[in-house]
């Protein structure tokens, strides 16, 4: 009997051989190659992290298309190639994410705050989360956004929004959400506009409908995607009575007031 069947696993598998030639060479090979050349394209001492982890992220998001288009013959091999590449890609563009954040680099630090953004659910954003709430990392987060406060440059915004936004949630920090606030306010008057959006968001988790909406009508533009949604303007004028909406639209107007 054992015998009968392995002739009947040999036969098949000789009926195979014609199909997959057939259907050409297995493309898990050129998806494994593609994605190894694509790391090492962004990967180098001399190439900025935060250039490393957007092109690997783009090139992640293209294999990733990949894998979901291909219904092949090959479906168990790409399935298995699909799974190994996209980690190794991840793994490839996180690594250089927490020293760039501990010296401060300004383009890491953007990457930060798009992760730490309501409307980030992908896993390298999550990645990036957790490098964030480390300790160690949140701390000097802060200490570099101290450092520059008051400076009018794209370091000292950028840092000030990614330290407020540690200090608020208390990631890795003890929670502050006063000095957090602060920080907002230095990001948003040296010419951070979506500051205004976790300002709004900020006074709507401490149930302050009254600066909530002063800092969402300062909200505009791309500004707008930062806001959760009780901090629409919308849904705070259902919290508010006419008049008190009239005062504010006028305030909102005076760029010196930044609380009420």
């Amino acid at each position: 009997m054992r015998g009968k069947l392995k002739l009947a696993w040999l036969a098949i598998a000789v009926a195979m051989v014609p199909l997959l030639t057939a259907c050409g060479p297995d493309p898990s090979n050129k998806l494994r190659s593609d994605a190894e050349a694509a790391v090492k394209r962004q990967m180098g001492k001399d190439v900025d992290p935060a250039k490393s982890f957007t092109g690997i992220r783009n090139a992640r998001t293209s294999v990733a298309q990949q894998c979901d288009d291909y219904n092949g013959i090959y479906y168990f091999s790409m399935r298995k190639a699909c799974s190994e590449e996209l980690e190794s890609m991840k793994a490839a563009a996180i690594g250089p994410i927490e020293d760039a954040l501990l010296a401060g680099n300004v383009g890491v630090g953007q990457i930060a705050i798009g992760a730490l953004s309501a409307n980030a659910f992908d896993d390298l954003s999550e990645e990036v989360r957790n490098i964030v709430a480390h300790p160690e990392v949140a701390t000097s987060i802060v200490a570099t956004a101290v450092s520059l406060n008051g400076l009018s440059t794209d370091q000292a915004r950028t840092y000030e929004m990614l330290a407020a936004d540690v200090l608020v949630a208390g990631q890795g920090v003890p929670a502050d959400r006063v000095r957090g606030v602060q920080l907002y306010d230095s990001a948003w008057s040296a010419g951070e506009p979506l500051a205004a959006a976790m300002l709004a968001n900020a006074y709507v988790q401490g149930r302050d409908s009254v600066n909530a909406y002063l800092w969402s009508l300062r909200c505009t533009g791309t500004c707008l995607a930062g806001l959760i949604p009780e901090a629409a303007r919308g849904a705070l004028e259902q919290t508010l009575d006419p008049q008190t909406i009239t005062d504010l639209r006028q305030k909102a107007k005076d760029p010196t007031v930044l609380n009420l």
